[in-house]
Formats: structure tokens, sequence, C-alpha cells
């Protein structure tokens, strides 16, 4: 089963139900196998962290899925007065999804949003990640996901970091049926 924070109010049903029949899967049972906790703050989204232990167990939960982890931090924490305040509670939720996902061997999935980078025209990549250095030493594979202007469906996905893999990119394309590999053109 899978468990999926929806933070952004973003999870589809539909969208779920499209891909599972297009993969030739019964899409109720599909549906059956992802449990949605919605998180309308971030003192939910942190209760539903705090809580999602008994979930995993009672349904044998081996994805955990965190749509946009920083939505609700970035909107409630405003201005650097709050940034040590907003860095630690992102801290402490990592943390503790990381040991769910350890002492469930359940993998642990986080989206994330981007932002420009003022430093860029100096040195360092234009966008960066929020959650800065918190976000980057508590996530183990990092995924930099764009859509260049040219590519109307298509992706580019780069392994930003991983202890294990080397450093490429692939680009995918994604339709009704899911995520698809492009073949060379």
């Amino acid at each position: 089963a899978a468990l999926y924070h929806d933070v952004e109010d973003t999870f589809s049903v539909e969208r779920i139900k499209q891909i599972s029949e297009a993969k030739g899967l019964d899409p109720k049972e599909a549906l059956n196998n992802i449990i949605v906790a919605k998180c309308y703050n971030t003192d939910h989204q942190v209760f539903i962290m705090n809580t999602s232990e008994k979930i995993i167990r009672k349904h044998n939960v081996r994805l955990i899925i965190v749509d946009g982890v920083m939505s609700h931090l970035r909107s409630e924490y405003v201005g650097r007065e709050v940034l040590a305040e907003r860095q630690q509670q992102l801290n402490k939720y990592l943390r503790k999804l990381r040991n769910l996902a350890r002492a469930h061997k359940a993998v642990a999935f986080v989206t994330n949003q981007v932002v420009t980078n003022p430093q860029a025209t100096y040195f360092g990549p234009d966008k960066t990640a929020i959650g800065g250095n918190i976000m980057a030493h508590n996530v183990v594979t990092r995924l930099w996901i764009t859509r260049p202007s040219d590519m109307k469906t298509k992706r580019i996905i780069k392994l930003y970091k991983s202890p294990k893999l080397p450093s490429g990119q692939v680009v995918i394309k994604i339709t009704e049926h899911g995520i698809e590999d492009v073949e060379d053109d």
C-alpha cells in the first residue's frame, strides 16, 4: 500500500483511475491501496506524520509520498525572523519520515518547490530547492525534474545527488498512461 500526504491538495482520483485502466489494473483496487491524508496546515501535516506509524503497520505501507513538503511551512513561516523555527520544524519532520521509512522498509518520496537563486549571477544554479541545507541533508537521493519550454509533454529528470548511483538524466513523457520512456528521435 501507499500513504500519500497531500499537502498541496493535488491528489487526483481521476488520474489514478486513468493510469490504472491504461496499465490493465482494476482502478478500485489501485485506489484501495492508496491511503490519502490531506494536510490542511503545518500543525496538521506534523500531526499526520507523527500518527502515520499506526497506518503504516496496519496497511503494510511500502511507499510514503509527501507531495509538496514545504508548501505550508513556506506560507506559515514568513520572514527571516522565523526562519530558524521553520527549519527546525522541517528537520524534525524529515527525520521522522526517514525513521518511519527505515523502520518499516518503505520508500519515502518527497516533492518540493524551487525558487530563483539570487546568488546565481555569481555562482551556482539559477534555481534552488526550498528548505535549504536542511532539505538537502535529509534527502538521500535527489531528482531534479524540469520541463523545458520547447517540450510540452516531456520532462527531463536529472539525478542530482545519490550515494549509490552516478549522475545522469533521462527524458520522459507524461501521458494518459502515466510516465513513459521517450524513444530516441
